[in-house]
């Protein structure tokens, strides 16, 4: 399993926002997503690992689509109705995005 990646991005309520990833292997090189079928991409984003209220979950053929299969791209689309009813308590807050890639039977996250 690969250690985590920290990004910094500006979502905003009700507005359509489009993640743009690389999925890649241990060492850095991009896998070949070319007949992705039985496989997994996943993505979820929430203010805590227990918030159902606050939380966007994503899957390939809804809200992700392979861009490059052969250069390992993807994009993650999310519409201004996923956050239409986020609930924010103050001006900045940290959401967890979490991205679980599934090929040929091993799981990363």
């Amino acid at each position: 399993m690969s250690a985590p990646t920290t990004l910094t991005s500006q979502m905003y309520r009700n507005t359509d926002f489009v993640h743009k990833l690389t999925i890649q292997d241990q060492v850095g090189a991009a896998i070949n997503l070319s007949g992705f079928t039985g496989d997994k991409i996943a993505y979820t984003l929430q203010t805590t690992a227990y918030d159902a209220t606050n939380q966007i979950y994503k899957e390939i053929g809804s809200g992700i689509v392979i861009s490059d299969a052969a250069a390992g791209k993807c994009e993650i689309t999310i519409s201004a109705a996923d956050t239409a009813d986020f609930e924010f308590s103050g001006a900045d807050l940290t959401y967890t995005q979490a991205v679980e890639v599934e090929v040929s039977s091993k799981r990363d996250v």
